[in-house]
């Protein structure tokens, strides 16, 4: 069920990228001009970000069950290369891989956001949140900078927590419980 999950999210995001690929030969024939990148963009919807949060932390998991961080960091943005080595990204998650967290079931639950997403004008993306898994939820703390028409991942911090701990640590006012239902009583003669 995992895989079929996981083959269904990689092919939602390589038709996105096809589909934003796709470019028009002009009428007469002729080669199409060479155009700049697209500026980042004024926004960005839940589904993009669902999609930038799920592959990244599918990508570490693969890294971290691999124990080679290299295609994580050639995925990232030219900030996270020139800051990390893949070395570098295997040390940070060192613990990962001793403590053998999987991080694959993330891709079946939907991320929540614990803070408004950050989108500056000079297309950076920043998001921060959980992935409500059990018994520890994956906690994230993801930058991502716009580069060559894409989003690519600049920081990435990534630990988990208890579940249990999740509303405290969020700040989150936790659900009132519901009343005790009252026992029956035998009715007075």
């Amino acid at each position: 069920m995992f895989r079929v999950a996981l083959a269904a999210l990689l092919a939602a995001l390589i038709a996105t990228a096809a589909a934003g690929a796709q470019t028009s030969a002009p009428a007469d024939g002729s080669a199409p001009a060479a155009t700049q990148p697209p500026g980042p963009p004024a926004q960005v919807g839940g589904p993009e970000i669902s999609i930038l949060i799920r592959t990244t932390l599918i990508a570490l998991h693969d890294a971290n069950v691999t124990g080679n961080y290299t295609v994580l960091r050639d995925l990232g943005a030219s900030v996270l290369q020139v800051n990390n080595t893949a070395a570098d990204l295997g040390a940070q998650f060192a613990e990962f891989r001793k403590q053998r967290i999987n991080l694959a079931p993330t891709v079946l639950f939907d991320p929540v956001l614990d803070q408004k997403p950050e989108l500056s004008t000079d297309g950076v993306l920043h998001l921060v949140g959980h992935v409500p898994t059990k018994p520890q939820e994956v906690v994230f703390d993801l930058t991502f900078g716009y580069e060559a028409g894409a989003w690519r991942l600049a920081v990435i911090k990534v630990g988990t927590r208890m579940a249990s701990d999740a509303a405290t640590a969020a700040g989150a006012v936790a659900a009132p419980s519901p009343a005790p239902v009252p026992t029956p009583r035998p009715r007075p003669k």
